[in-house]
């Protein structure tokens, strides 16, 4: 049995509709799905045999209707944000936009529904970030700063982009900024705002029993503001492990440095 077939079964099975588009190199299946967005459009699912693989891709419609909730800037940094929704499901975001999946034959079906996943995934973070401008700021260069340090400081088990969210018993969701082996990782300024703002946080997630021994690490930029920085090391220190960013970077130089 062919790759196509197996989707047009996979559709027949789920109960789903499909239509098949032939063009000058194959043809491809639009999938009928129930699948939706919160406004109610469907999700754009097509199929196509490409060697011994299926590939499920969106024509890059989803982003597009990303842009028409007036979200911008998502592209940036080679589609960072949406490549961190999208990866845990083996899904990957190309040049042009594009969600695609690819799956052996015999997955299909295993295939299609991690794909579906990363739509959904989608889905949500559009409602959470409809017109929002997602241009980086100067916090977000402070993450990417760390993320590099913390990087070169453990070069086998590298920083990414946090996804994990995480319920505090106010019942509030939170995100880390970044995400380094099981450590669930914050870069904040050394600042009083910023601190009592993180302090907050650590709070209401270590409420929760479930959460309440997760690793957590506050990276505090304490470069200008050694004394502030020592102050915000010892009181978050309660609730998480600390780095200050020059203690970081420290560390993180000489370990890059002996391995050149």
């Amino acid at each position: 049995m062919s790759a196509l077939h197996t989707c047009e079964n996979l559709c027949a099975n789920l109960g789903f509709s499909c239509e098949s588009i032939d063009y000058a190199g194959g043809s491809v299946l639009a999938l009928d799905t129930p699948f939706r967005f919160a406004d109610g459009n469907a999700f754009t699912v097509y199929s196509e045999v490409i060697g011994v693989k299926v590939r499920f891709f969106d024509s890059s419609e989803t982003l597009f209707h990303a842009m028409a909730l007036g979200i911008r800037s998502f592209s940036a940094k080679g589609y960072q944000a949406i490549k961190g929704l999208v990866s845990k499901y083996g899904a990957e975001v190309s040049t042009s936009g594009e969600i695609e999946l690819f799956c052996d034959a015999n997955d299909t079906a295993a295939g299609f529904a991690r794909y579906i996943s990363s739509l959904l995934a989608i889905a949500e973070w559009e409602e959470q970030n409809a017109g929002l401008d997602l241009a980086p700021s100067r916090s977000s260069q402070l993450v990417e700063e760390a993320q590099l340090y913390l990087t070169a400081l453990a070069p086998t088990t590298p920083a990414v982009v946090g996804t994990d969210r995480f319920r505090g018993i106010s019942g509030r969701d939170y995100l880390f900024n970044l995400k380094q082996g099981d450590a669930h990782i914050d870069v904040i300024k050394a600042h009083p705002n910023a601190a009592a703002t993180e302090l907050h946080k650590l709070v209401d997630i270590r409420g929760k029993p479930i959460s309440s021994e997760i690793e957590i690490i506050v990276v505090i930029d304490d470069r200008g503001h050694t004394k502030r920085g020592a102050e915000e090391v010892a009181v978050l220190g309660q609730f998480a492990g600390t780095w200050t960013m020059t203690k970081l970077m420290d560390a993180a130089l000489p370990a890059s440095s002996s391995r050149n």
